[in-house]
Protein backbone atom coordinates (compact mmCIF):
# COMPACT_ATOMS: atom_id res chain seq x y z
CA UNK A 1 0.00 0.00 0.00
CA UNK A 2 1.48 3.46 -0.80
CA UNK A 3 2.72 5.48 2.05
CA UNK A 4 -0.28 7.97 1.27
CA UNK A 5 -3.17 5.62 2.09
CA UNK A 6 -1.45 4.13 5.02
CA UNK A 7 -0.79 7.65 6.26
CA UNK A 8 -4.94 8.05 5.83
CA UNK A 9 -6.28 4.88 7.24
CA UNK A 10 -4.04 6.30 10.63
CA UNK A 11 -5.82 9.25 10.75
CA UNK A 12 -9.22 7.72 10.18
CA UNK A 13 -8.33 5.27 13.37
CA UNK A 14 -6.95 8.15 15.43
CA UNK A 15 -10.30 10.19 14.64
CA UNK A 16 -12.70 7.35 15.85
CA UNK A 17 -11.32 6.99 18.57
CA UNK A 18 -11.14 10.98 19.06
CA UNK A 19 -14.61 10.84 18.32
CA UNK A 20 -15.69 7.91 20.83
CA UNK A 21 -13.84 9.90 24.14
CA UNK A 22 -15.56 12.46 23.31
CA UNK A 23 -18.97 10.75 23.12
CA UNK A 24 -18.01 9.01 26.49
CA UNK A 25 -16.95 12.41 27.89
CA UNK A 26 -20.37 14.26 26.69
CA UNK A 27 -22.65 11.27 28.37
CA UNK A 28 -20.69 11.47 31.32
CA UNK A 29 -21.16 15.56 31.44
CA UNK A 30 -25.17 14.76 30.77
CA UNK A 31 -25.42 12.36 33.23
CA UNK A 32 -23.70 14.46 36.30
CA UNK A 33 -24.65 17.82 34.89
CA UNK A 34 -28.54 17.40 34.15
CA UNK A 35 -30.18 14.24 34.99
CA UNK A 36 -27.93 14.30 38.27
CA UNK A 37 -29.39 17.33 39.19
CA UNK A 38 -33.10 17.20 38.89
CA UNK A 39 -33.66 16.15 41.85
CA UNK A 40 -32.90 19.58 42.58
CA UNK A 41 -35.28 21.44 40.13
CA UNK A 42 -37.56 22.55 43.15
CA UNK A 43 -34.89 25.01 44.47
CA UNK A 44 -35.04 26.76 41.19
CA UNK A 45 -38.31 25.98 39.92
CA UNK A 46 -39.66 29.62 40.24
CA UNK A 47 -37.14 31.03 38.41
CA UNK A 48 -37.63 28.36 35.55
CA UNK A 49 -41.47 29.43 35.47
CA UNK A 50 -40.07 32.86 35.05
CA UNK A 51 -38.20 32.25 32.44
CA UNK A 52 -40.55 30.14 30.64
CA UNK A 53 -43.27 32.24 30.89
CA UNK A 54 -41.05 35.19 29.62
CA UNK A 55 -40.53 32.87 26.38
CA UNK A 56 -44.14 32.09 25.96
CA UNK A 57 -45.10 35.86 26.37
CA UNK A 58 -42.33 37.13 23.74
CA UNK A 59 -43.90 33.93 21.61
CA UNK A 60 -47.10 35.17 21.85
CA UNK A 61 -46.32 38.77 20.96
CA UNK A 62 -43.95 38.09 18.05
CA UNK A 63 -47.15 36.30 16.53
CA UNK A 64 -49.22 39.32 17.02
CA UNK A 65 -46.59 41.52 15.90
CA UNK A 66 -46.68 39.14 12.73
CA UNK A 67 -50.63 39.29 12.65
CA UNK A 68 -50.87 43.00 12.70
CA UNK A 69 -48.11 43.31 10.09
CA UNK A 70 -50.02 41.47 7.76
CA UNK A 71 -53.07 42.95 8.39
CA UNK A 72 -50.94 46.68 7.63
CA UNK A 73 -49.89 45.03 4.92
CA UNK A 74 -52.19 43.52 3.31
CA UNK A 75 -56.28 43.29 2.60
CA UNK A 76 -58.83 40.79 1.46
CA UNK A 77 -60.49 41.85 -1.79
CA UNK A 78 -63.23 40.16 -4.18
CA UNK A 79 -61.65 38.81 -7.49
CA UNK A 80 -62.49 37.75 -10.68
CA UNK A 81 -63.98 34.39 -11.80
CA UNK A 82 -66.74 32.02 -10.23
CA UNK A 83 -70.25 31.89 -10.66
CA UNK A 84 -73.29 33.01 -8.61
CA UNK A 85 -76.32 30.74 -8.27
CA UNK A 86 -79.39 32.62 -7.06
CA UNK A 87 -82.63 30.95 -6.21
CA UNK A 88 -86.24 32.29 -7.29
CA UNK A 89 -89.75 31.42 -7.84
CA UNK A 90 -92.08 31.41 -10.25
CA UNK A 91 -92.17 30.13 -14.22
CA UNK A 92 -89.84 32.01 -16.90
CA UNK A 93 -92.00 32.21 -20.06
CA UNK A 94 -90.34 35.66 -21.22
CA UNK A 95 -87.02 37.26 -20.73
CA UNK A 96 -88.21 40.43 -22.35
CA UNK A 97 -89.05 43.28 -20.17
CA UNK A 98 -92.54 44.15 -21.49
CA UNK A 99 -94.10 40.82 -20.36
CA UNK A 100 -92.12 40.01 -17.80
CA UNK A 101 -94.39 39.17 -14.44
CA UNK A 102 -92.66 36.31 -12.14
CA UNK A 103 -90.07 36.55 -9.72
CA UNK A 104 -88.25 34.49 -11.86
CA UNK A 105 -88.39 36.56 -15.19
CA UNK A 106 -87.72 40.06 -13.17
CA UNK A 107 -84.76 38.66 -11.82
CA UNK A 108 -83.50 37.65 -15.04
CA UNK A 109 -84.45 40.63 -17.03
CA UNK A 110 -82.60 42.79 -13.74
CA UNK A 111 -79.39 41.34 -14.73
CA UNK A 112 -79.79 41.01 -19.08
CA UNK A 113 -81.39 44.35 -20.01
CA UNK A 114 -79.97 47.71 -19.02
CA UNK A 115 -82.28 50.48 -17.48
CA UNK A 116 -82.32 53.72 -19.03
CA UNK A 117 -82.45 55.29 -15.53
CA UNK A 118 -82.27 53.53 -12.31
CA UNK A 119 -81.77 53.97 -8.58
CA UNK A 120 -78.19 54.13 -6.18
CA UNK A 121 -77.75 52.82 -2.83
CA UNK A 122 -79.79 55.70 -1.38
CA UNK A 123 -82.27 54.94 -3.49
CA UNK A 124 -82.09 57.69 -5.42
CA UNK A 125 -82.71 58.09 -9.22
CA UNK A 126 -79.68 58.02 -11.28
CA UNK A 127 -78.40 57.66 -14.37
CA UNK A 128 -77.85 54.09 -16.24
CA UNK A 129 -77.79 54.11 -20.10
CA UNK A 130 -78.45 57.49 -19.51
CA UNK A 131 -75.61 60.09 -18.12
CA UNK A 132 -78.07 62.82 -17.37
CA UNK A 133 -81.21 64.50 -17.85
CA UNK A 134 -83.38 67.86 -17.13
CA UNK A 135 -86.57 69.23 -17.20
CA UNK A 136 -87.94 72.50 -18.33
CA UNK A 137 -89.51 74.47 -15.70
CA UNK A 138 -92.90 73.60 -16.85
CA UNK A 139 -91.78 69.90 -16.46
CA UNK A 140 -93.30 69.35 -19.66
CA UNK A 141 -89.96 68.71 -22.06
CA UNK A 142 -87.37 66.37 -20.50
CA UNK A 143 -83.89 65.87 -22.05
CA UNK A 144 -82.12 62.60 -21.67
CA UNK A 145 -78.23 62.23 -22.59
CA UNK A 146 -77.13 58.63 -23.57
CA UNK A 147 -73.49 57.71 -22.46
CA UNK A 148 -71.36 57.37 -25.09
CA UNK A 149 -70.05 54.15 -26.70
CA UNK A 150 -72.89 51.53 -25.36
CA UNK A 151 -74.01 48.91 -26.89
CA UNK A 152 -76.01 45.68 -27.05
CA UNK A 153 -74.55 42.26 -26.52
CA UNK A 154 -74.82 41.59 -29.86
CA UNK A 155 -71.84 44.51 -30.45
CA UNK A 156 -74.07 46.72 -32.37
CA UNK A 157 -74.39 50.33 -31.04
CA UNK A 158 -77.11 51.70 -28.82
CA UNK A 159 -77.97 54.85 -29.30
CA UNK A 160 -81.25 57.26 -28.78
CA UNK A 161 -83.20 55.54 -31.49
CA UNK A 162 -83.15 51.94 -29.71
CA UNK A 163 -84.78 54.52 -26.91
CA UNK A 164 -87.60 55.87 -28.98
CA UNK A 165 -88.21 52.57 -30.25
CA UNK A 166 -88.63 50.87 -26.91
CA UNK A 167 -91.07 53.84 -26.15
CA UNK A 168 -93.16 53.40 -29.05
CA UNK A 169 -93.67 49.78 -28.35
CA UNK A 170 -94.93 50.93 -24.88
CA UNK A 171 -97.23 53.07 -26.18
CA UNK A 172 -98.68 50.41 -28.90
CA UNK A 173 -101.71 49.18 -27.30
CA UNK A 174 -101.31 46.44 -30.05
CA UNK A 175 -98.15 45.38 -27.95
CA UNK A 176 -100.10 44.26 -25.06
CA UNK A 177 -97.86 45.98 -22.47
CA UNK A 178 -99.38 46.19 -18.87
CA UNK A 179 -98.11 49.82 -18.95
CA UNK A 180 -99.24 51.16 -21.90
CA UNK A 181 -101.55 54.04 -20.73
CA UNK A 182 -98.52 55.60 -18.64
CA UNK A 183 -97.45 56.45 -21.75
CA UNK A 184 -100.39 57.76 -24.06
CA UNK A 185 -99.59 61.40 -23.81
CA UNK A 186 -96.38 61.29 -24.04
CA UNK A 187 -94.07 62.01 -27.70
CA UNK A 188 -90.67 61.00 -27.79
CA UNK A 189 -88.03 61.89 -30.77
CA UNK A 190 -84.17 61.49 -31.05
CA UNK A 191 -82.45 64.57 -31.40
CA UNK A 192 -78.90 62.80 -32.30
CA UNK A 193 -77.55 59.56 -31.36
CA UNK A 194 -77.25 60.50 -27.83
CA UNK A 195 -79.87 62.69 -27.38
CA UNK A 196 -83.98 61.80 -26.72
CA UNK A 197 -86.59 64.62 -26.38
CA UNK A 198 -89.86 63.44 -24.15
CA UNK A 199 -92.64 65.84 -24.74
CA UNK A 200 -95.55 65.65 -22.45
CA UNK A 201 -99.03 67.07 -22.80
CA UNK A 202 -99.49 68.03 -19.22
CA UNK A 203 -96.86 69.21 -16.68
CA UNK A 204 -95.13 65.64 -14.76
CA UNK A 205 -92.73 66.62 -11.89
CA UNK A 206 -92.59 62.81 -11.36
CA UNK A 207 -91.96 61.93 -14.97
CA UNK A 208 -88.19 61.07 -14.29
CA UNK A 209 -89.25 57.94 -12.06
CA UNK A 210 -91.46 56.68 -15.76
CA UNK A 211 -87.58 56.70 -17.36
CA UNK A 212 -86.72 53.55 -15.39
CA UNK A 213 -87.51 51.48 -18.40
CA UNK A 214 -85.37 48.54 -19.86
CA UNK A 215 -83.97 49.66 -23.63
CA UNK A 216 -84.52 46.89 -26.03
CA UNK A 217 -82.76 46.86 -29.80
CA UNK A 218 -84.41 48.27 -32.22
CA UNK A 219 -81.73 46.26 -35.30
CA UNK A 220 -83.16 43.13 -34.10
CA UNK A 221 -87.18 44.09 -33.05
CA UNK A 222 -87.96 46.24 -35.68
CA UNK A 223 -89.54 44.15 -38.25
CA UNK A 224 -91.56 41.86 -35.78
CA UNK A 225 -95.21 43.03 -35.87
CA UNK A 226 -96.12 44.52 -32.29
CA UNK A 227 -99.28 42.24 -31.75
CA UNK A 228 -96.65 39.24 -32.74
CA UNK A 229 -93.97 40.39 -30.51
CA UNK A 230 -95.57 38.43 -27.36
CA UNK A 231 -94.45 34.95 -28.93
CA UNK A 232 -91.08 36.14 -30.46
CA UNK A 233 -88.49 34.05 -30.32
CA UNK A 234 -86.44 37.28 -28.83
CA UNK A 235 -88.23 36.32 -25.95
CA UNK A 236 -86.66 33.28 -24.85
CA UNK A 237 -83.87 31.72 -26.95
CA UNK A 238 -82.77 34.98 -28.84
CA UNK A 239 -82.90 37.40 -26.28
CA UNK A 240 -80.41 40.58 -26.68
CA UNK A 241 -79.66 42.73 -23.65
CA UNK A 242 -77.19 45.72 -22.73
CA UNK A 243 -77.29 44.32 -19.00
CA UNK A 244 -73.76 42.87 -17.03
CA UNK A 245 -75.03 38.98 -18.11
CA UNK A 246 -75.84 37.67 -21.55
CA UNK A 247 -77.77 35.12 -22.32
CA UNK A 248 -76.35 31.77 -22.30
CA UNK A 249 -78.85 28.79 -22.33
CA UNK A 250 -81.49 26.89 -20.55
CA UNK A 251 -80.56 23.81 -18.57
CA UNK A 252 -81.61 21.80 -16.26
CA UNK A 253 -80.16 20.02 -12.81
CA UNK A 254 -81.64 17.37 -10.19
CA UNK A 255 -83.13 20.31 -8.06
CA UNK A 256 -84.30 23.28 -10.40
CA UNK A 257 -85.84 21.80 -13.93
CA UNK A 258 -85.31 25.51 -15.32
CA UNK A 259 -82.15 27.22 -15.32
CA UNK A 260 -80.85 30.50 -16.84
CA UNK A 261 -77.60 30.64 -17.67
CA UNK A 262 -75.53 33.52 -18.15
CA UNK A 263 -72.16 34.72 -19.03
CA UNK A 264 -70.53 38.44 -17.88
CA UNK A 265 -71.01 40.82 -20.87
CA UNK A 266 -67.20 43.24 -20.96
CA UNK A 267 -68.72 45.35 -22.38
CA UNK A 268 -70.99 46.83 -19.97
CA UNK A 269 -71.39 50.56 -19.59
CA UNK A 270 -70.26 50.20 -15.36
CA UNK A 271 -68.06 47.99 -15.84
CA UNK A 272 -67.70 44.48 -16.05
CA UNK A 273 -68.69 41.73 -13.51
CA UNK A 274 -66.55 40.30 -11.56
CA UNK A 275 -68.38 36.90 -11.70
CA UNK A 276 -67.87 34.68 -15.02
CA UNK A 277 -71.55 33.48 -14.82
CA UNK A 278 -74.98 33.86 -13.35
CA UNK A 279 -77.75 31.31 -12.80
CA UNK A 280 -80.62 32.22 -12.18
CA UNK A 281 -82.65 28.46 -10.41
CA UNK A 282 -86.22 28.54 -10.94
CA UNK A 283 -88.71 26.54 -8.33
CA UNK A 284 -92.59 26.22 -7.73
CA UNK A 285 -92.03 27.06 -3.52
CA UNK A 286 -89.61 28.20 -0.78
CA UNK A 287 -89.40 24.27 0.64
CA UNK A 288 -87.64 23.29 -2.86
CA UNK A 289 -85.52 26.78 -1.94
CA UNK A 290 -84.42 25.69 0.84
CA UNK A 291 -83.38 21.94 -0.19
CA UNK A 292 -81.16 23.44 -2.96
CA UNK A 293 -79.56 25.67 -0.42
CA UNK A 294 -78.87 22.60 1.94
CA UNK A 295 -77.32 20.66 -0.72
CA UNK A 296 -75.48 23.83 -1.77
CA UNK A 297 -77.10 24.01 -5.42
CA UNK A 298 -77.45 27.40 -5.04
CA UNK A 299 -75.67 29.89 -2.92
CA UNK A 300 -78.25 32.74 -2.31
CA UNK A 301 -82.35 33.39 -2.40
CA UNK A 302 -84.68 36.79 -1.39
CA UNK A 303 -87.72 34.02 -1.36
CA UNK A 304 -87.91 33.15 2.14
CA UNK A 305 -89.73 34.06 5.16
CA UNK A 306 -88.60 34.11 8.47
CA UNK A 307 -90.32 30.90 9.18
CA UNK A 308 -88.18 29.13 6.73
CA UNK A 309 -84.50 29.54 8.00
CA UNK A 310 -85.36 27.10 10.67
CA UNK A 311 -85.24 24.38 7.92
CA UNK A 312 -81.44 25.20 6.63
CA UNK A 313 -79.40 22.30 7.77
CA UNK A 314 -76.24 24.35 8.47
CA UNK A 315 -77.80 27.91 8.94
CA UNK A 316 -74.49 29.32 10.23
CA UNK A 317 -73.04 28.81 6.45
CA UNK A 318 -75.69 31.39 5.44
CA UNK A 319 -75.47 35.00 5.95
CA UNK A 320 -79.39 36.54 6.67
CA UNK A 321 -79.95 40.20 6.04
CA UNK A 322 -83.19 42.17 5.98
CA UNK A 323 -83.52 45.39 3.77
CA UNK A 324 -86.47 47.79 4.40
CA UNK A 325 -88.07 48.73 0.83
CA UNK A 326 -88.99 51.57 -0.77
CA UNK A 327 -92.66 49.77 -1.21
CA UNK A 328 -95.43 49.10 0.98
CA UNK A 329 -98.45 46.68 1.54
CA UNK A 330 -102.36 47.95 1.21
CA UNK A 331 -105.77 47.14 1.27
CA UNK A 332 -106.95 48.64 -1.89
CA UNK A 333 -110.79 48.50 -1.40
CA UNK A 334 -112.63 48.90 -5.24
CA UNK A 335 -114.96 52.26 -4.37
CA UNK A 336 -116.67 51.03 -8.05
CA UNK A 337 -117.65 48.15 -6.41
CA UNK A 338 -121.69 47.78 -4.97
CA UNK A 339 -121.17 47.46 -1.55
CA UNK A 340 -117.50 48.58 -1.20
CA UNK A 341 -118.93 52.20 -3.06
CA UNK A 342 -120.23 53.25 0.44
CA UNK A 343 -118.12 54.96 2.21
CA UNK A 344 -119.56 53.57 5.75
CA UNK A 345 -118.82 50.19 4.33
CA UNK A 346 -114.93 51.10 3.74
CA UNK A 347 -114.88 52.91 7.32
CA UNK A 348 -116.45 49.11 8.79
CA UNK A 349 -113.49 47.21 7.58
CA UNK A 350 -110.94 49.77 8.59
CA UNK A 351 -112.25 49.84 11.88
CA UNK A 352 -112.35 45.85 12.11
CA UNK A 353 -108.63 45.23 11.46
CA UNK A 354 -105.92 44.90 13.81
CA UNK A 355 -102.87 46.03 11.97
CA UNK A 356 -100.34 44.81 15.18
CA UNK A 357 -101.52 41.51 14.29
CA UNK A 358 -101.62 41.71 10.22
CA UNK A 359 -97.80 43.12 10.89
CA UNK A 360 -96.63 39.96 13.27
CA UNK A 361 -97.88 37.80 10.74
CA UNK A 362 -95.89 39.57 7.59
CA UNK A 363 -92.82 39.38 10.00
CA UNK A 364 -92.60 43.00 9.59
CA UNK A 365 -92.19 45.40 12.12
CA UNK A 366 -92.84 48.92 10.30
CA UNK A 367 -95.97 50.92 9.94
CA UNK A 368 -97.07 52.86 6.92
CA UNK A 369 -100.75 54.31 7.65
CA UNK A 370 -100.60 56.23 4.50
CA UNK A 371 -99.56 56.32 0.62
CA UNK A 372 -97.07 58.39 0.87
CA UNK A 373 -93.43 57.69 3.15
CA UNK A 374 -93.77 60.95 4.78
CA UNK A 375 -90.83 61.10 6.72
CA UNK A 376 -88.79 60.74 3.58
CA UNK A 377 -90.84 63.62 2.01
CA UNK A 378 -90.81 66.13 5.15
CA UNK A 379 -94.82 65.94 4.60
CA UNK A 380 -97.29 66.98 7.57
CA UNK A 381 -99.19 63.73 8.17
CA UNK A 382 -103.22 63.84 8.57
CA UNK A 383 -104.83 62.68 11.56
CA UNK A 384 -106.74 59.63 11.13
CA UNK A 385 -110.52 59.95 12.33
CA UNK A 386 -112.46 57.62 13.90
CA UNK A 387 -113.96 54.81 11.62
CA UNK A 388 -117.50 53.79 12.09
CA UNK A 389 -118.67 50.21 12.53
CA UNK A 390 -122.05 50.52 11.97
CA UNK A 391 -122.71 49.63 8.04
CA UNK A 392 -124.40 46.47 7.29
CA UNK A 393 -122.38 44.31 5.06
CA UNK A 394 -125.00 41.74 3.62
CA UNK A 395 -123.16 39.82 0.79
CA UNK A 396 -119.62 38.48 0.67
CA UNK A 397 -116.60 40.55 0.15
CA UNK A 398 -114.58 39.35 -2.27
CA UNK A 399 -110.56 39.66 -1.12
CA UNK A 400 -107.97 38.80 -3.83
CA UNK A 401 -104.38 38.33 -2.43
CA UNK A 402 -101.25 36.37 -3.29
CA UNK A 403 -99.97 36.31 0.04
CA UNK A 404 -101.42 33.89 1.84
CA UNK A 405 -100.83 34.10 5.47
CA UNK A 406 -101.24 37.80 5.41
CA UNK A 407 -104.35 37.17 3.69
CA UNK A 408 -105.68 34.50 6.30
CA UNK A 409 -105.29 37.18 9.03
CA UNK A 410 -107.19 39.97 7.52
CA UNK A 411 -110.56 37.41 6.20
CA UNK A 412 -110.20 36.19 9.43
CA UNK A 413 -110.39 39.43 11.85
CA UNK A 414 -112.62 40.64 8.85
CA UNK A 415 -115.15 37.61 9.61
CA UNK A 416 -115.14 38.32 13.51
CA UNK A 417 -116.38 41.64 12.87
CA UNK A 418 -118.98 39.91 10.86
CA UNK A 419 -118.04 40.89 7.51
CA UNK A 420 -118.30 38.03 5.06
CA UNK A 421 -115.57 37.04 3.03
CA UNK A 422 -115.09 34.92 0.37
CA UNK A 423 -111.41 34.48 -0.20
CA UNK A 424 -109.52 34.29 -3.64
CA UNK A 425 -105.67 33.43 -3.43
CA UNK A 426 -103.43 33.24 -6.79
CA UNK A 427 -99.53 32.77 -6.75
CA UNK A 428 -97.68 36.35 -7.28
CA UNK A 429 -97.16 36.42 -11.21
CA UNK A 430 -99.86 34.18 -12.33
CA UNK A 431 -101.62 34.79 -15.18
CA UNK A 432 -105.08 34.08 -13.16
CA UNK A 433 -103.80 37.19 -10.90
CA UNK A 434 -102.89 39.72 -13.26
CA UNK A 435 -106.61 38.61 -15.28
CA UNK A 436 -108.38 38.72 -12.15
CA UNK A 437 -106.66 42.90 -11.13
CA UNK A 438 -107.31 44.00 -14.98
CA UNK A 439 -110.66 42.69 -14.77
CA UNK A 440 -111.13 44.45 -10.90
CA UNK A 441 -112.69 41.18 -9.97
CA UNK A 442 -112.35 41.89 -6.42
CA UNK A 443 -114.11 44.16 -3.60
CA UNK A 444 -111.01 43.91 -1.81
CA UNK A 445 -106.94 43.72 -2.88
CA UNK A 446 -104.19 42.90 -0.63
CA UNK A 447 -101.37 44.05 -3.29
CA UNK A 448 -97.53 45.37 -2.60
CA UNK A 449 -96.68 48.27 -4.91
CA UNK A 450 -93.61 50.82 -5.10
CA UNK A 451 -93.60 53.48 -2.99
CA UNK A 452 -90.48 55.65 -5.49
CA UNK A 453 -88.05 57.87 -4.68
CA UNK A 454 -90.77 60.92 -6.23
CA UNK A 455 -93.54 61.21 -3.55
CA UNK A 456 -96.22 61.43 -6.45
CA UNK A 457 -98.82 58.61 -5.87
CA UNK A 458 -101.13 59.44 -9.06
CA UNK A 459 -100.86 55.46 -10.83
CA UNK A 460 -102.62 54.67 -7.71
CA UNK A 461 -105.27 57.23 -7.04
CA UNK A 462 -105.58 59.49 -10.05
CA UNK A 463 -109.12 59.31 -11.73
CA UNK A 464 -106.55 59.09 -15.16
CA UNK A 465 -105.37 55.82 -14.18
CA UNK A 466 -108.43 53.73 -13.41
CA UNK A 467 -107.65 51.40 -16.11
CA UNK A 468 -104.16 50.93 -14.99
CA UNK A 469 -102.94 50.96 -11.45
CA UNK A 470 -105.58 52.53 -9.81
CA UNK A 471 -106.24 49.48 -8.15
CA UNK A 472 -109.07 50.80 -5.85
CA UNK A 473 -111.05 52.46 -9.01
CA UNK A 474 -111.02 55.96 -6.90
CA UNK A 475 -112.42 58.90 -8.41
CA UNK A 476 -112.55 61.66 -6.58
CA UNK A 477 -111.87 65.49 -7.98
CA UNK A 478 -110.67 66.78 -4.87
CA UNK A 479 -107.75 64.09 -4.75
CA UNK A 480 -107.20 64.69 -8.53
CA UNK A 481 -107.25 68.43 -8.31
CA UNK A 482 -104.31 68.38 -5.86
CA UNK A 483 -102.18 65.61 -7.71
CA UNK A 484 -102.30 67.48 -11.00
CA UNK A 485 -100.94 70.66 -8.87
CA UNK A 486 -98.57 68.77 -7.52
CA UNK A 487 -97.32 67.14 -10.46
CA UNK A 488 -97.35 70.73 -12.48
CA UNK A 489 -94.34 72.25 -11.05
CA UNK A 490 -90.98 71.47 -9.66
CA UNK A 491 -91.37 73.69 -6.62
CA UNK A 492 -90.80 71.25 -3.73
CA UNK A 493 -92.84 73.52 -1.20
CA UNK A 494 -95.72 73.63 -3.22
CA UNK A 495 -95.53 70.13 -4.15
CA UNK A 496 -95.67 69.35 -0.44
CA UNK A 497 -98.68 71.59 0.41
CA UNK A 498 -100.79 69.72 -2.23
CA UNK A 499 -99.57 66.64 -1.36
CA UNK A 500 -100.57 67.40 1.97
CA UNK A 501 -104.16 68.45 1.19
CA UNK A 502 -104.27 64.64 -1.37
CA UNK A 503 -103.29 62.64 1.83
CA UNK A 504 -106.05 64.48 3.95
CA UNK A 505 -108.79 63.51 0.98
CA UNK A 506 -106.81 59.90 1.55
CA UNK A 507 -107.52 59.16 5.07
CA UNK A 508 -111.35 60.79 4.97
CA UNK A 509 -112.71 58.80 1.85
CA UNK A 510 -110.66 55.59 2.48
CA UNK A 511 -109.55 54.09 -1.18
CA UNK A 512 -106.77 51.88 0.85
CA UNK A 513 -105.80 51.01 3.93
CA UNK A 514 -102.16 51.28 4.87
CA UNK A 515 -100.80 48.01 6.27
CA UNK A 516 -96.49 48.10 6.27
CA UNK A 517 -93.61 49.00 4.93
CA UNK A 518 -92.44 46.13 3.22
CA UNK A 519 -89.36 44.37 3.71
CA UNK A 520 -86.70 42.24 1.89
CA UNK A 521 -85.25 38.60 3.57
CA UNK A 522 -82.07 37.87 1.68
CA UNK A 523 -79.82 34.53 2.49
CA UNK A 524 -76.31 34.41 0.82
CA UNK A 525 -73.67 32.18 1.48
CA UNK A 526 -70.98 33.46 3.74
CA UNK A 527 -68.37 33.48 0.80
CA UNK A 528 -70.67 35.16 -1.32
CA UNK A 529 -70.45 39.36 -1.58
CA UNK A 530 -73.94 40.56 -2.85
CA UNK A 531 -75.46 44.02 -2.43
CA UNK A 532 -73.87 46.77 -0.18
CA UNK A 533 -75.12 46.41 3.44
CA UNK A 534 -76.18 49.78 3.77
CA UNK A 535 -78.65 49.89 0.21
CA UNK A 536 -81.67 51.30 0.13
CA UNK A 537 -83.77 48.86 -2.19
CA UNK A 538 -86.94 50.69 -4.13
CA UNK A 539 -87.68 46.85 -5.02
CA UNK A 540 -86.48 43.81 -4.26
CA UNK A 541 -84.46 43.53 -7.20
CA UNK A 542 -83.27 46.50 -6.43
CA UNK A 543 -80.57 44.91 -5.27
CA UNK A 544 -78.89 43.80 -8.90
CA UNK A 545 -78.00 47.54 -9.57
CA UNK A 546 -74.86 46.75 -8.40
CA UNK A 547 -74.96 43.04 -9.28
CA UNK A 548 -71.85 43.87 -11.66
CA UNK A 549 -69.83 44.04 -8.29
CA UNK A 550 -71.15 40.55 -6.66
CA UNK A 551 -68.41 37.71 -6.24
CA UNK A 552 -68.07 34.13 -4.89
CA UNK A 553 -64.04 34.52 -4.99
CA UNK A 554 -61.38 36.33 -2.57
CA UNK A 555 -58.20 37.15 -3.01
CA UNK A 556 -55.07 38.91 -0.92
CA UNK A 557 -53.46 42.26 -2.08
CA UNK A 558 -50.25 43.23 -0.36
CA UNK A 559 -49.90 47.08 0.23
CA UNK A 560 -47.99 49.29 1.67
CA UNK A 561 -48.29 50.28 5.23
Amino acid sequence: MPKFWKKQVRRTKYLGQDIAELSKRGTKHVRENVIGTLHKAHYVRRQVFWWLGAAVILLLMTGAQLLIWRDLTSTTISARGGMFSEATIGEIRSLNPLFATTNSEFTAINIIHARLIGHDQSGNLSGKLASSWTASADAREWRVTLREGLTFHDGHPLTAEDVVFTVELMQNPLTHYLGQSNWTNVRVSAEDDHTVIFTLNTSQASFAEQLAFFVLPKHILQDIPPQQLINADFNLTGVIGAGPFMFNRFKASSTSPFIVDTRRFDNFFAGASLLNSFEIHTFSSTEDIVDALNLAAVIASAELSPSDLGSLERRHNFRERRSLLSSGTFLFINTAGEQTSLLGVRQAIAASLDLTKIRMAANVTTPLDLPIITSRFHLNAPTLPPRSTGAEITEPLRLLASDREVAYVIASQLREANIPIELTIHSEGSQALWSAIDARDYDLLLRTIVMPSDPDPSQYYHSSQIRARNFSNFVNGSADIYLTAANATTDLSIRRARYEEFLRVWVNEIPAIGLYQSEMLHVAAHFATTFPENAVLATPFSRFETVNRYATLRSTRHRTP
